[in-house]
């Protein structure tokens, strides 16, 4: 349908009535979802994000302890001895326990790992057992 207007510097315009456009409610409404979207996009990758620096942080605890572990299965078995062990690591404390195991001839071995991440205590602990050769 075919509407002719004609504008008061005599020009003459004719406007199509399939070729209107969008009206401004239209338009901000679909601003308004697309905004909602893209926050919501931004939040999952925060989240995502953090999810990996935890995941990175515990992964690095965990190789921190069992470096420690693997540095005491080095020793010759009568070369440690029963006790309390603390070292700091960079961001980790590594604390170490050393106790007589349920066994003759066996030692347990303990080492615990804490870090603050986020304002939270984070652990992670490692338990061993190791026996002398006979």
């Amino acid at each position: 349908m075919k509407v002719r207007i004609q504008v008061s510097t005599g020009v003459n315009m004719t406007i199509f009535r399939s070729e209107r456009g969008f009206t401004l409610i239209e338009v901000v409404i679909s601003m308004a979802v697309m905004a909602i979207g893209l926050l919501s996009m931004y939040v999952l990758q925060l989240t995502s994000i953090r999810g990996n620096s935890t995941a990175i942080n515990i992964t690095s605890a965990t190789n921190s302890g069992a470096n420690k572990i693997e540095e005491i299965f080095s020793q010759d078995y009568s070369a440690f001895t029963t006790g309390n062990y603390t070292q700091t690591e960079g961001l980790y404390t590594v604390d170490t326990e050393v106790t007589a195991g349920d066994t003759d001839n066996t030692k347990k071995i303990k080492v615990v790992i804490n870090w603050r991440e986020g304002g939270q205590m984070r652990t992670v602990t490692l338990n061993h057992l190791k026996a002398q050769l006979l």
